[in-house]
């Protein structure tokens, strides 16, 4: 009986521990992604739309990213806050989508950043932040 009970631990130790490799190999076999933003004007007005395009790529050739399906983007305002959130699909390693700015916005230097679910396990390295500068136009009487 004791011979019996130790072959039985003996399994299941072994049917365990192949378990737990496989799955450790299987996050190993995950490569990393960055994100690369690319937006239609470089400056923008109160009342103006921006249109964007997110390339996911593999970190280690460029070449589009085939692991993960959504893509994050987080629009801040210059004090910081974030005021929108969305999420895109990626279809054959890029996603698009819009913003609009409103006509009360203020003046000054926007974030826009995109990064995977993926990318969130680090330290922020690979998600990329790009600066969109704002003001608001006045216009003098004469």
């Amino acid at each position: 009986m004791n011979f019996n009970f130790t072959s039985s631990l003996f399994f299941f130790s072994v049917l365990f521990s192949t378990l737990f490799l496989k799955a450790q190999s299987n996050f190993q076999d995950f490569e990393k992604e960055k994100t690369y933003i690319q937006t239609n004007h470089v400056f923008y007005k109160p009342g103006e739309e921006m249109y964007f395009k997110i390339y996911v790529v593999k970190a280690a050739n460029n070449l589009p990213a085939e692991q993960s399906k959504v893509v994050n983007v987080e629009l801040t305002d210059p004090s910081g806050s974030i005021i929108k959130k969305s999420k895109y699909q990626i279809q054959n390693g890029h996603a698009e989508g819009y913003s609009y700015f409103g006509d009360d916005m203020k003046g000054g230097l926007y974030k826009i950043k995109a990064y995977t679910n993926w990318m969130q396990n680090e330290e922020g390295k690979n998600a990329l932040k790009k600066k969109l500068p704002s003001k608001k136009l006045y216009l003098q009487e004469f």
